[in-house]
């Protein structure tokens, strides 16, 4: 198992979002309560909210709904997980209810997920509390298109263009650069063939990769009492968490600090 010796530190995402009422123009909630969802619906099938979270950053930015209060509609996509021609979903609710659109994008993306054995390769042991374990999975939420291959087709080089790759950026940059992002994975350019145009199926040649544990990271979600864990560096401290209190203790900015887990 991963050592639990990693970043501890809670970074929100500053995107404005205001509740609004029904049947008047449909607004987004507070920031605070689409973190509560769409955190409470990644706990609900068993995903790190890191994952789920940044997933609802790429696909619209924490919105439901766009400026003149219509549901969010990118390229077909519905609100703000941009569901996509998924039957068995109630099509208004997609658009009108955002969180019934987060608990149908959370299901997709598990469904992605436990399907790796038939369908995508495999990552390590598939413990689901790893991050970079959710690779296919992410790579197939969006599509198992060429355009998100994991290597360049000409040079065999990271396609850093690829979705799953922009989501681990978003879970690396609002996570205070956990260092999730680049991804250790050893992808070669023969472990896909393509076929020909960007949306064409990408085909898969090596169904299992394997990455040493030290380079891997485990969801700071699920810390247990009297874990121990290591702090940013030049993390700053507050007695209370509470942003009126003046009294901050500032860490020299190369030096990270051993903190006791107190609550789960």
């Amino acid at each position: 198992m991963i050592k639990k010796m990693v970043s501890l530190v809670a970074v929100g995402i500053a995107i404005g979002c205001f509740a609004g009422e029904k049947g008047f123009a449909a607004t987004n909630p507070p920031q605070q309560e689409i973190n509560r969802m769409l955190t409470e619906e990644a706990f609900e099938k068993g995903i790190p909210p890191e994952i789920v979270k940044a997933v609802a950053v790429q696909e619209s930015g924490w919105r439901q709904f766009d400026e003149k209060g219509e549901p969010l509609n990118i390229n077909g996509g519905i609100g703000i997980m941009q569901i996509t021609n998924a039957p068995g979903y109630d099509q208004d609710q997609l658009k009108t209810n955002i969180e019934y659109n987060i608990k149908a994008g959370v299901e997709i993306l598990n469904q992605k997920f436990s399907n790796f054995d038939a369908i995508l390769p495999k990552l390590n042991d598939m413990d689901r509390d790893v991050l970079e374990n959710w690779y296919f999975a992410l790579l197939a939420y969006n599509g198992k298109k060429q355009v998100n291959s994991p290597t360049m087709q000409d040079d065999g080089s990271i396609n850093t263009g690829a979705y799953q790759e922009k989501v681990y950026g978003k879970v690396d940059y609002y996570n205070n650069f956990m260092g999730v992002s680049p991804l250790p994975f050893p992808f070669k350019k023969e472990d896909f063939t393509y076929t020909g145009h960007p949306n064409f199926l990408l085909q898969f040649n090596k169904m299992e990769y394997v990455v040493p544990d030290h380079l891997l990271h485990v969801t700071k979600h699920k810390f247990e009492k009297d874990d121990i864990v290591l702090s940013a560096e030049g993390a700053y401290f507050r007695p209370v968490p509470s942003s009126s209190v003046k009294e901050i203790r500032f860490l020299p900015k190369t030096e990270r600090e051993a903190i006791t887990i107190l609550d789960p």
